[in-house]
């Protein structure tokens, strides 16, 4: 397992895959007040519901924190790289792996989790396609009592998509599907048009290989 915690700060100056039409900006998107800069995390390989999990989320609880300052929050959001439910992946919205190892660790950050498929997600090994589809499902609308709610949270409108924040334009890309020859063609042409219509804009793309 690889704990992987990034602040990052951007300023201006499945035959097939799943089958989906991927948005082009997702609406539940943040919207920072300033235009100029957006700040998130990046964290991959994360899955595990342990102890090591546990301190990275509140690591980035307070590095969120500490970063707060007149400019605006700390964090607006998490990239969440994939291989978000180990060993392999999740079964349906009422699994309890959506409490056990994503909302009761990070559910006090209060942050939109913007999610990517990896190869565990897809039930690794063998491959299997219904379980990256119950990702891009999502969470059931609540969670046990006692437990933070997650469906709030969780974005992932399909194996790939694209949303905007601040003054970059973010691409969420699948490279399971990519290697295994499913949708290879289909994300080339989502992702070049994605960067055609940022223009001047910064992009960055998000994927889990």
């Amino acid at each position: 397992m690889i704990l992987i915690v990034i602040l990052g700060v951007l300023l201006l100056s499945c035959t097939t895959g799943p089958a989906v039409v991927p948005q082009t900006v997702n609406p539940t998107a943040p919207s920072p007040a300033a235009g100029e800069r957006v700040r998130f995390i990046a964290l991959g390989d994360a899955g595990e519901g342990n102890d090591p999990q546990r301190r990275v989320a509140a690591a980035i609880k307070q590095l969120c924190a500490d970063k707060t300052d007149a400019t605006g929050p700390g964090c607006q959001f998490v990239v969440y790289l994939g291989d978000n439910f180990y060993p392999k992946g999740i079964t349906g919205p009422d699994d309890p792996q959506w409490i056990t190892k994503w909302s009761s660790i990070y559910g006090d950050l209060g942050l939109p989790f913007y999610a990517v498929l990896g190869n565990h997600d897809y039930g690794n090994p063998p491959f299997d396609r219904d379980r990256a589809r119950a990702e891009i499902a999502g969470p059931a609308p609540q969670s046990s009592p006692g437990s933070s709610p997650t469906r709030s949270t969780w974005v992932m409108p399909g194996p790939w998509y694209a949303f905007d924040a601040g003054p970059a334009r973010f691409i969420v890309l699948d490279t399971n599907a990519v290697m295994m020859g499913w949708t290879a063609l289909q994300q080339r042409a989502f992702a070049t048009a994605q960067i055609k219509a940022a223009g001047d804009r910064p992009v960055v793309v998000l994927t889990h290989h």
